[in-house]
């Protein structure tokens, strides 16, 4: 199977129990496959800048964890240097807080945002999800679907 669709169909569940009952109730590989997907979903559709004005923004620090998981440790690295350029070192989980910090931080961040897109180019779509994959297979005992 695609590992686009593959990701797509073993995470976009979990957004709903995010809604409900937030990150913390997914297990730990539930969890990676989420934040990865949300991630790379927003690269591919709208850059990092979409990544942080989109809900999934709010989840910055918990995506870096994410993809030092899936041993995606330069882009990990990358969303890090963004997420210090944030006023305070810090990315507000309020979208209102978010989308203020975004635009008094603009200038600052516009390297930051290169590098982390670059990065994410360097690594491949295909890849960041491909190493989830694994990661949750790995994780979960589950087979690839085929």
């Amino acid at each position: 199977m695609d590992p686009h669709k593959e990701l797509e169909l073993i995470a976009r569940p979990f957004s709903a129990r995010v809604v409900r009952t937030g990150l913390r109730s997914l297990s730990e590989p539930e969890r990676t496959a989420y934040l990865v997907w949300c991630f790379a979903h927003e690269l591919d559709n709208g850059g990092p800048d979409a990544f942080f004005y989109n809900a999934s923004g709010r989840f910055a620090e918990q995506t870096v964890d994410a993809l030092q998981a899936i041993a995606a440790r330069d882009l990990a690295g990358a969303l890090e240097e963004v997420i210090e350029g944030f006023p305070g070192g810090e990315v507000p989980d309020d979208q209102e807080e978010r989308t203020e910090a975004l635009d008094e931080a603009a200038r600052d961040l516009e390297d930051a945002f290169d590098r982390l897109r670059e990065a994410y180019e360097e690594k491949g779509a295909e890849r960041v999800r491909k190493a989830t994959l694994r990661y949750f297979h790995a994780q979960t005992g589950g087979a690839p679907a085929e």
